[in-house]
Order: C-alpha cells, then structure tokens, then sequence
C-alpha cells in the first residue's frame, strides 16, 4: 500500500481571518483523508457478476483516480460486472479505454482497478492471460491423405465476443519420395485464416512453413494447424527438427492476446 504523505501542520485558530483559517483547515482535513491513499484493498464479498469490497481506508467517496486492489473470488461472467466499495452505489468495470469486457478477463485471483468517473465507472488495470498455451504433435504423422488437410495441434478454445488475438503456427515437414509441394494453413473451424505452402528439394529433407494472422472474435474458437502434402503420399509432418534435433518443438501453434 502507498505510503500516507505527511500531514500538514494546522493553523491554530486566531492566527489568521477565522473564515481563511477554517477554510485551510478543512482543507487539511480532506487531504489528509485516509482513503485518498491508494490503492486500497479489501477482500472480495460479492456473489455473481456483482464485486464487493470494503477496504479498511475507509473510502467514503468514489474519486477519478482512486486505485482498488482485490483478490477477485470469481471471473467475470457478465460483460458488465459491478464494483460496489465501502457500500457506496455499485459501478461498472470496463476496460482501461472504456468498452466493455470479455467474459474472464476478470480473472479469478488479484485484481486491480481505478476509478475513472464518479458515476462510477472503474477500469481494470490487470492484465488478461496473455497467451494460449503452446500445443505440439506428439509423435510424427504420415499426412498420407492429397484429398484434405490433416488436423494437427490446435489451440483449445480461446477468448471470446471482443477480443483480438494473435494465432501464430510453424509447420515442419518432410517428404521421403523427394521433391514435394506441401501445404499448411491456420483454421477456425470455419475457413482458413493463413495459408502457406512450399516445396522440399530432397528425400528427407525438412521443409518449415511459418503462419500467422491477428483474429477479432466475436465468440470463443479453436485454431487448428493444418498440413497436407498435395503431390505424393508419402509426406511427414514432423515434431523433431532436423536442425536442432529438439523433440516435440519444430510444430506447434499458439496463440496470443492483444486486445
């Protein structure tokens, strides 16, 4: 917690005009006021999307740029959740530009937020999961199929209505027969966000084709790596690179939160 500053010292009374003496005093008093020391914190009390806390500052006004520390007994499940402090009128939580939330990007644990109007309104200031987990093939996979795309490591499903993330994915192939046009693309379920492709040169030789795009959500969605080898039937979409000889690192997807 910030440390208080130190008080002013108050003027004793008939040292001046009554009315200025006052009038400083009462100033004194609003500055030296405790829950103008922020942040403030206080556990969570409140059930559903409503958030609770009454920190021991004693807030007594909301005032635009009061910080409020709390750790969130639950994530948001409302794109409007409250916050209600010291049992002054609830307020929305937006994001720091204003606009309303994603479901879970008030996660469950430490949270902190500022004041940004008196109405209220609090913006959160922790910040979302920034990354998906990176997933990869377990073992090598004979593509063996020039029909359709073979559905290799995925994302899980991520975000939601607002969000905007950034799908990234690295395909490492090889064709045993030799020369071979191969292709990949990130999927949503949907249609093809990225797509690549290229042409090994020799038998056994790896071929890595890097994908990317930023996505806008508008619900939550699984990103899917796809890989086909489209000429020969004898393509393999590897998990070991040739280079590094690290295992189970040359495929893999992952995505990140940017908004």
């Amino acid at each position: 917690m910030t440390t208080p500053a130190a008080a002013l010292p108050v003027l004793p009374v008939g040292a001046d005009d009554r009315s200025i003496v006052e009038r400083v005093n009462a100033l004194i008093r609003w500055f030296n006021r405790p829950d103008l020391f922020i942040p403030s914190y206080a556990a969570d009390t409140g059930t559903g999307a409503a958030y609770a806390i009454a920190p021991s500052s004693d807030i007594k006004q909301y005032e635009v740029g009061q910080v409020y520390e709390f750790p969130a007994a639950h994530a948001n499940t409302s794109a409007a959740p409250t916050l209600a402090v010291q049992g002054l009128p609830a307020g929305t939580i937006t994001r720091i530009n204003g606009t309303a939330l994603s479901l879970g990007d008030i996660p469950a644990g430490p949270v902190t937020v500022i004041c940004t109007s008196t109405t209220p309104t609090v913006a959160l200031l922790t910040p979302y999961a920034a990354a998906a987990a990176t997933t990869y093939l377990g073992a090598d996979v004979a593509l063996n199929n020039t029909a359709s795309f073979f559905n290799g490591p995925n994302t899980g499903p991520i975000g939601g209505n607002g969000q905007t993330w950034w799908i990234t994915a690295k395909a490492s192939i090889r064709d045993s027969a030799g020369a071979a046009g191969i292709g990949a693309q990130i999927h949503n379920g949907t249609s093809a966000i990225d797509t690549g492709s290229g042409t090994t040169w020799a038998p056994n030789t790896e071929l890595t084709i890097p994908l990317g795009a930023i996505v806008a959500l508008t619900a939550p969605a699984t990103f899917t790596l796809q890989a086909k080898d489209p000429i020969s039937t004898s393509g393999v979409l590897l998990t070991t690179g040739s280079a590094s000889g690290v295992s189970n690192r040359a495929t893999s997807i992952t995505a990140v939160r940017l908004a």
